[in-house]
């Protein structure tokens, strides 16, 4: 009897080891299928009928399925909405000018959906920046300050954050003779503008202007400037830390050692970390804030009615663009 009972113990516990190791195949296996296991972005499109199309089924790209459909909804009678989860070390060679047709896996099979090459001639800096009368070299500048932007973990997420934001819409840009750059935004328009001596940290600042502008209200954007200048600052200054030209004795590397303010906007590192997460209390932070706000009110180009600083506003939430960007950051 006892025999038995032992046996019976021995393939039930073979059964239940067998059971689970299946369990964790199919997870694994569905979840590979799905892109659950690996980053990804969001895209979106429309058409007029999806013929059977159905949430899962795959998106290919070159051949390759880079993707799935996430959802699926009608907007009326006349378009139906689709959103796709596409692998995020994919989304560089989706081009403005890309389409998206729709397909089978063979005579009779599923359905997918198949996002066509984008020409040549569609660059990272024209997919969401616009200046018909920008020379070749110009824009083979600003090119070149984009893919040393996403190069860095932060500046990949502000670039495909920014992008996203615009939903297929561009930003001005153009180059002037001064030696400063800005943002501007009204609402409707948004534009950028830089000197032809800028570095791509000036881009990566004015980008994240643009970023923090499409996630606020206008009316939250204009009683806050202040706020958001010292978060652009701050992950300005996580930028350019990365850099190999920032080391003892350099330009950048001096702003933030030898001056007052560059010296304010290092030390929220004490404060905040990389990601846009609290590291000491809320009380800390609020205090250091207000000294680095006072620092900037020494310069005239930061007066109280140009950039006014929103006091009531959670203090931790100063950094929440910083937060978004730096989501798939290690």
């Amino acid at each position: 009897m006892e025999n038995h009972t032992q046996k019976f113990k021995i393939r039930l516990g073979l059964f239940v080891i067998t059971g689970l190791a299946l369990f964790v195949i199919a997870i694994f296996i569905i979840g590979k299928q799905k892109n659950l296991f690996n980053p990804v972005f969001r895209l979106t499109t429309t058409f007029s009928n999806v013929s059977g199309l159905q949430v899962g089924n795959n998106v290919r790209f070159s051949g390759i399925n880079v993707g799935t459909v996430d959802n699926i909804v009608l907007i009326n009678g006349t378009a139906v909405r689709v959103d796709l989860m596409i692998k995020k070390d994919v989304w560089q060679f989706i081009k403005s000018d890309c389409k998206v047709t729709l397909g089978s896996e063979g005579i009779i099979g599923d359905k997918l959906l198949i996002i066509t090459q984008g020409s040549i001639d569609a660059p990272l800096a024209k997919e969401i920046f616009r200046n018909t009368t920008m020379t070749d070299a110009n824009w083979e500048k600003i090119e070149n300050m984009l893919e040393k932007i996403i190069e860095h973990c932060l500046g990949e997420g502000l670039y495909n954050g920014l992008k996203n934001a615009l939903g297929g819409k561009t930003l001005t840009i153009e180059f002037n003779s001064g030696n400063s750059s800005a943002f501007s935004f009204d609402g409707t328009t948004a534009g950028i503008i830089l000197s032809t001596q800028m570095e791509s940290n000036h881009l990566f600042h004015e980008m994240l202007h643009a970023f923090q502008a499409y996630h606020e209200t206008l009316e939250s954007h204009k009683k806050s400037k202040l706020n958001r200048e010292i978060e652009a600052w701050y992950a300005q200054y996580l930028y350019i830390q990365s850099l190999p030209e920032y080391k003892p004795g350099s330009k950048w590397h001096g702003i933030y050692s030898d001056t007052r303010l560059g010296e304010g906007i290092l030390k929220i590192k004490d404060h905040v970390d990389q990601k846009g997460n609290l590291i000491q209390n809320e009380t800390a932070l609020y205090s250091h804030l207000a000294g680095v706000a006072s620092l900037f009110r020494e310069m005239p180009d930061y007066s109280e009615t140009k950039y006014p600083y929103d006091y009531d506003r959670s203090v931790i939430s100063n950094f929440s663009n910083l937060k978004r960007i730096s989501a798939n950051c290690n």
